[in-house]
């Protein structure tokens, strides 16, 4: 990865982690708390890898364990996300 690239998307995850931060806190929701855990997890693993790359546990880099977890939430939202499209659709028709 490119040295210029982790503080944008640090900067990118940090911006969407406010934006639903916001969501979560007016309509609550385990959805969007969720997504708010996601854009931590992003925002903390790029921010890690841009600041502290040689952080470790282990032998395994931090911002890595972040990226995983990360990847474990989005495997949770994302068809909670296509749920709730697929429940919006039936509700307009």
């Amino acid at each position: 990865m490119p040295d210029w690239l982790p503080p944008i998307l640090t900067l990118l995850f940090t911006a969407h982690l406010v934006a639903f931060l916001r969501l979560a806190i007016r309509r609550g929701g385990a959805y969007y708390w969720l997504v708010v855990s996601l854009f931590m997890a992003l925002t903390g693993s790029f921010a890690l890898r841009w600041l502290v790359p040689d952080l470790a546990l282990g032998v395994t880099p931090a911002h890595l364990l972040l990226r995983y977890v990360a990847w474990s939430i989005a495997l949770i939202t994302i068809p909670m996300l296509v749920w709730r499209m697929i429940a919006r659709q039936r509700y307009r028709s």
